[in-house]
Protein backbone atom coordinates (compact mmCIF):
# COMPACT_ATOMS: atom_id res chain seq x y z
CA UNK A 1 0.00 0.00 0.00
CA UNK A 2 1.68 3.45 -0.90
CA UNK A 3 0.94 6.74 0.89
CA UNK A 4 -2.09 7.87 -1.33
CA UNK A 5 -3.93 4.93 -0.67
CA UNK A 6 -3.00 4.50 3.04
CA UNK A 7 -4.26 8.35 3.68
CA UNK A 8 -7.32 7.57 1.89
CA UNK A 9 -7.85 4.67 4.29
CA UNK A 10 -7.33 6.15 6.98
CA UNK A 11 -9.69 9.47 5.79
CA UNK A 12 -12.51 6.87 5.51
CA UNK A 13 -11.94 4.85 8.53
CA UNK A 14 -12.15 8.36 10.33
CA UNK A 15 -15.43 9.11 8.31
CA UNK A 16 -16.65 5.76 9.45
CA UNK A 17 -16.06 6.90 13.19
CA UNK A 18 -17.46 10.12 13.16
CA UNK A 19 -20.67 8.66 11.37
CA UNK A 20 -20.60 5.95 13.83
CA UNK A 21 -20.61 8.05 16.63
CA UNK A 22 -23.36 10.39 15.17
CA UNK A 23 -25.99 7.95 14.48
CA UNK A 24 -25.33 6.50 17.33
CA UNK A 25 -26.03 9.70 19.35
CA UNK A 26 -29.18 9.99 17.01
CA UNK A 27 -29.98 6.57 17.85
CA UNK A 28 -30.04 7.04 21.25
CA UNK A 29 -31.77 10.15 21.98
CA UNK A 30 -34.97 8.44 19.77
CA UNK A 31 -34.82 5.66 22.13
CA UNK A 32 -35.04 8.05 24.98
CA UNK A 33 -37.74 9.75 23.66
CA UNK A 34 -40.12 6.92 22.90
CA UNK A 35 -38.93 6.01 26.51
CA UNK A 36 -39.77 9.18 28.15
CA UNK A 37 -43.30 9.03 26.05
CA UNK A 38 -44.35 5.62 27.20
CA UNK A 39 -43.03 6.54 30.97
CA UNK A 40 -45.88 9.38 30.75
CA UNK A 41 -48.39 7.18 29.60
CA UNK A 42 -47.40 4.97 32.43
CA UNK A 43 -45.49 2.31 31.20
CA UNK A 44 -42.60 0.62 31.78
CA UNK A 45 -39.13 2.69 30.99
CA UNK A 46 -36.67 0.81 29.39
CA UNK A 47 -32.72 1.10 29.11
CA UNK A 48 -30.97 2.31 25.78
CA UNK A 49 -29.70 -0.79 23.96
CA UNK A 50 -26.38 -0.54 22.66
CA UNK A 51 -25.73 0.59 18.84
CA UNK A 52 -22.80 -0.06 16.71
CA UNK A 53 -23.29 0.97 13.09
CA UNK A 54 -21.39 -2.08 10.92
CA UNK A 55 -19.72 -1.82 7.59
CA UNK A 56 -23.43 -3.05 6.18
CA UNK A 57 -25.20 -0.14 7.87
CA UNK A 58 -22.95 2.52 7.04
CA UNK A 59 -22.72 1.16 3.14
CA UNK A 60 -26.50 1.45 3.03
CA UNK A 61 -26.38 5.14 4.68
CA UNK A 62 -23.79 6.17 2.05
CA UNK A 63 -26.36 4.90 -0.68
CA UNK A 64 -29.49 6.55 1.06
CA UNK A 65 -27.86 10.01 1.59
CA UNK A 66 -25.57 10.49 -1.70
CA UNK A 67 -22.68 10.96 0.45
CA UNK A 68 -19.15 9.62 -1.47
CA UNK A 69 -15.69 9.95 -1.05
CA UNK A 70 -13.54 12.68 -3.08
CA UNK A 71 -9.72 13.21 -3.00
CA UNK A 72 -9.05 16.44 -1.87
CA UNK A 73 -5.89 17.97 -3.39
CA UNK A 74 -3.57 20.12 -2.41
CA UNK A 75 -4.14 23.04 -4.08
CA UNK A 76 -7.62 22.82 -3.25
CA UNK A 77 -7.38 22.46 0.26
CA UNK A 78 -5.25 25.75 0.48
CA UNK A 79 -7.41 28.08 -1.49
CA UNK A 80 -7.99 31.38 -0.32
CA UNK A 81 -11.84 32.14 -1.05
CA UNK A 82 -11.19 36.15 0.66
CA UNK A 83 -8.57 36.67 -2.28
CA UNK A 84 -10.81 34.70 -5.00
CA UNK A 85 -13.52 37.03 -4.09
CA UNK A 86 -11.83 40.28 -4.46
CA UNK A 87 -10.22 39.28 -7.78
CA UNK A 88 -13.56 38.59 -9.13
CA UNK A 89 -14.37 42.14 -8.03
CA UNK A 90 -10.92 43.59 -9.60
CA UNK A 91 -11.67 41.74 -13.14
CA UNK A 92 -15.16 42.79 -13.51
CA UNK A 93 -14.00 46.79 -13.37
CA UNK A 94 -11.28 46.31 -15.30
CA UNK A 95 -13.49 44.17 -17.89
CA UNK A 96 -15.71 47.09 -17.88
CA UNK A 97 -13.85 49.96 -17.86
CA UNK A 98 -11.51 48.38 -20.86
CA UNK A 99 -14.52 47.06 -22.81
CA UNK A 100 -13.23 43.04 -22.84
CA UNK A 101 -15.55 41.00 -24.23
CA UNK A 102 -15.55 37.05 -24.15
CA UNK A 103 -13.72 36.70 -26.90
CA UNK A 104 -10.82 38.64 -25.59
CA UNK A 105 -9.90 37.18 -22.71
CA UNK A 106 -7.42 34.32 -22.40
CA UNK A 107 -6.48 32.00 -19.93
CA UNK A 108 -2.58 29.86 -20.13
CA UNK A 109 -1.50 27.62 -17.90
CA UNK A 110 1.13 24.69 -17.83
CA UNK A 111 0.63 20.82 -16.83
CA UNK A 112 2.69 18.27 -16.44
CA UNK A 113 1.82 15.23 -19.00
CA UNK A 114 4.06 11.55 -18.60
CA UNK A 115 2.85 10.42 -21.84
CA UNK A 116 4.06 7.12 -21.84
CA UNK A 117 2.47 6.19 -18.20
CA UNK A 118 0.33 3.29 -18.11
CA UNK A 119 -2.68 3.13 -15.61
CA UNK A 120 -1.95 1.68 -12.23
CA UNK A 121 -5.21 -0.52 -12.30
CA UNK A 122 -6.42 -3.26 -15.17
CA UNK A 123 -8.27 -6.18 -15.43
CA UNK A 124 -6.67 -9.46 -15.69
CA UNK A 125 -7.66 -13.52 -16.88
CA UNK A 126 -8.82 -15.73 -14.20
CA UNK A 127 -5.50 -17.87 -14.93
CA UNK A 128 -3.57 -15.26 -13.76
CA UNK A 129 -2.80 -14.45 -10.41
CA UNK A 130 -1.07 -10.86 -10.52
CA UNK A 131 0.31 -8.96 -12.96
CA UNK A 132 3.64 -8.74 -14.34
CA UNK A 133 5.49 -6.11 -12.63
CA UNK A 134 6.94 -3.13 -14.62
CA UNK A 135 8.77 -0.18 -14.38
CA UNK A 136 6.89 3.07 -14.55
CA UNK A 137 7.68 5.60 -17.41
CA UNK A 138 8.68 8.57 -15.96
CA UNK A 139 9.48 10.57 -19.64
CA UNK A 140 7.58 13.77 -19.05
CA UNK A 141 6.60 16.64 -21.50
CA UNK A 142 5.32 20.34 -19.99
CA UNK A 143 2.34 21.15 -22.31
CA UNK A 144 0.67 24.91 -22.16
CA UNK A 145 -3.17 25.21 -22.62
CA UNK A 146 -4.69 28.31 -23.65
CA UNK A 147 -7.98 29.49 -24.67
CA UNK A 148 -10.72 31.64 -24.53
CA UNK A 149 -14.61 31.79 -24.56
CA UNK A 150 -14.97 32.46 -27.74
CA UNK A 151 -13.51 30.97 -30.77
CA UNK A 152 -12.66 34.43 -32.64
CA UNK A 153 -9.45 35.96 -32.33
CA UNK A 154 -9.64 39.37 -31.56
CA UNK A 155 -6.98 42.20 -31.84
CA UNK A 156 -7.32 42.80 -27.80
CA UNK A 157 -6.37 40.33 -25.51
CA UNK A 158 -6.47 39.79 -21.68
CA UNK A 159 -4.16 37.46 -20.93
CA UNK A 160 -4.97 35.49 -17.18
CA UNK A 161 -1.85 33.76 -15.25
CA UNK A 162 -1.69 32.14 -12.44
CA UNK A 163 1.51 33.21 -9.92
CA UNK A 164 4.30 30.33 -11.01
CA UNK A 165 7.28 31.52 -10.85
CA UNK A 166 7.82 31.07 -14.75
CA UNK A 167 5.12 33.85 -15.29
CA UNK A 168 7.65 36.78 -13.61
CA UNK A 169 5.94 39.71 -12.55
CA UNK A 170 6.13 42.89 -15.36
CA UNK A 171 6.21 40.48 -18.41
CA UNK A 172 4.19 42.34 -20.92
CA UNK A 173 7.49 44.40 -20.91
CA UNK A 174 8.92 41.62 -21.73
CA UNK A 175 6.76 41.35 -25.33
CA UNK A 176 7.74 41.90 -28.84
CA UNK A 177 5.99 45.07 -30.12
CA UNK A 178 3.39 43.08 -32.49
CA UNK A 179 2.04 41.91 -28.79
CA UNK A 180 1.72 44.60 -27.34
CA UNK A 181 -2.36 44.51 -28.01
CA UNK A 182 -2.04 42.01 -25.14
CA UNK A 183 -2.83 42.61 -21.17
CA UNK A 184 -1.80 40.50 -18.47
CA UNK A 185 -3.56 39.68 -15.23
CA UNK A 186 -2.11 37.58 -12.73
CA UNK A 187 -4.42 35.67 -10.43
CA UNK A 188 -4.01 36.10 -6.13
CA UNK A 189 -1.79 33.38 -4.87
CA UNK A 190 -3.42 29.87 -3.68
CA UNK A 191 -6.76 31.19 -5.85
CA UNK A 192 -5.71 28.94 -8.96
CA UNK A 193 -8.40 25.84 -8.06
CA UNK A 194 -11.30 28.53 -7.96
CA UNK A 195 -10.86 30.76 -10.75
CA UNK A 196 -8.57 28.83 -12.70
CA UNK A 197 -10.61 28.38 -16.22
CA UNK A 198 -7.56 25.43 -17.15
CA UNK A 199 -8.52 23.84 -13.97
CA UNK A 200 -12.17 23.23 -14.34
CA UNK A 201 -11.33 20.02 -16.18
CA UNK A 202 -10.28 21.28 -18.99
CA UNK A 203 -6.45 19.83 -18.71
CA UNK A 204 -7.79 16.50 -16.67
CA UNK A 205 -9.94 16.27 -20.06
CA UNK A 206 -7.34 16.49 -22.09
CA UNK A 207 -5.25 13.90 -19.78
CA UNK A 208 -8.17 10.97 -20.07
CA UNK A 209 -8.98 11.74 -24.10
CA UNK A 210 -4.56 11.92 -24.24
CA UNK A 211 -4.97 8.24 -22.50
CA UNK A 212 -7.93 6.86 -24.80
CA UNK A 213 -6.21 7.46 -27.77
CA UNK A 214 -3.24 5.86 -26.22
CA UNK A 215 -4.84 2.83 -25.60
CA UNK A 216 -6.61 3.39 -29.37
CA UNK A 217 -3.55 3.15 -31.22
Amino acid sequence: MNVAEGKKKTTMLSMETKLETKASAIFGDIVRSQAEEGAGEGTSQQETPDFKASRGWFEKFKKRTGIHSVVRHGEAASSDTKAAEAFVKTFDELALQEGYSLQQVFNCDETGLFWKKMPRRTFITAELKRLPEHKPMKDRLTLAFCANAKKRLPMKCLLVLDNAPAHPPGLEGYLLAEYSFIKVLYLPPNTTPLLQPMDQQVISNFKKLYTKHLFQR
